[in-house]
């Protein structure tokens, strides 16, 4: 009697394990857009993108559309833009949500107030319509917002630069000696990891050569919500472009590919799942024999 209890607390630790490495996740993209159609208001699937829905969040002049492109129309004057997507939940532990986004940087880049001067956010709406331009940054819409954001410095000749994020509580990421330049590509990534009571937050951006230096951060905190529904970017005036009008040449940044994508927590393949539950209901069968 003695050995078969070990054996059989072995057997059904092996039973767990075989679980946990079976079970698997699967990734759904929420919005995967290269705004081939040029339209940035439908959502849907068109062709191999997954569609999200784009507004202004500043002023109705800074947002522009075309094939291929969506454009945030900054230069001389901070401007934002936002999108809206369907409600994603990090209700379980292991759910994950990755935000990424690639973004052609213009022909002029100032660094003009550099410090936190490029911001892009992951928000709950609390149920408010975000589906629309909004004109104005003090519009008591904003109040609605839980969340947090990331920025970026924008340097031009490296120095000390870093990405931080805000919530709550205000995160740092290191001093690096990262720089955009002008006419080429970036890609930027948000991780959003839910732990048992908190999040765990990895940014990072990544340009010419690969990913940059002093260009990546980790925090964990409890967010304001462990919803998602929103995703913002904004730029400070004489960062990006050098002029603010639409469907003109070095007008701010071109986004060609906004994703979001949700990875739920793993769980029990259903034959693993029988498995167990037949071992467990053995190793009862043999424990009440015994008794």
């Amino acid at each position: 009697m003695k050995i078969l209890k070990p054996t059989l607390h072995a057997f059904a630790i092996a039973l767990v394990c075989a679980i946990s490495v079976n079970a698997t996740g699967q990734t759904v993209d929420v919005i995967n857009d290269s705004f081939a159609d040029g339209d940035r208001s439908i959502t849907g699937s068109s062709g191999t993108d997954v569609e999200g829905a784009f507004f202004a969040s500043t002023n109705s002049n800074g947002i522009e559309d075309s094939t291929g492109v969506l454009g945030m129309v900054s230069g001389p004057s901070g401007r934002g833009i936002h999108g809206v997507f369907a409600n994603q939940s990090l209700a379980n532990v292991g759910d994950e949500l990755i935000f990424m986004y690639t973004f052609d940087t213009p022909a002029s880049i100032e660094a003009a107030g550099e410090n936190s001067s490029f911001r892009v956010g992951l928000f709950d709406t609390q149920g408010a319509n975000y589906a629309m331009d909004i004109t104005s940054s003090t519009d008591p819409i904003h109040a609605n917002l839980r969340g947090f954001m990331m920025d970026h410095d924008v340097n031009t000749s490296g120095g000390t630069a870093d990405l931080n994020q805000y919530s709550d509580l205000p995160g740092s990421g290191p001093d690096g000696e990262y720089e955009f330049q002008i006419n080429q590509t970036y890609t930027g990534m948000i991780t959003v990891l839910r732990n048992a009571g908190d999040i765990t937050v990895t940014g990072s951006i990544a340009g010419p050569g690969g990913t940059m230096n002093g260009s990546s951060f980790q925090d964990t905190f409890v967010p304001d919500s462990f919803n998602f529904n929103l995703l913002a970017f904004h730029a400070n005036s004489d960062n990006f472009g050098s002029v603010n009008t639409v469907d003109t040449p070095d007008n701010g940044l071109d986004f060609t590919n906004i994703k979001v994508q949700f990875t739920p927590a793993a769980v029990p393949e259903p034959a693993s799942a029988v498995l167990l539950l037949g071992g467990l209901f053995s190793l009862g069968l043999i424990r009440r024999r015994n008794a």
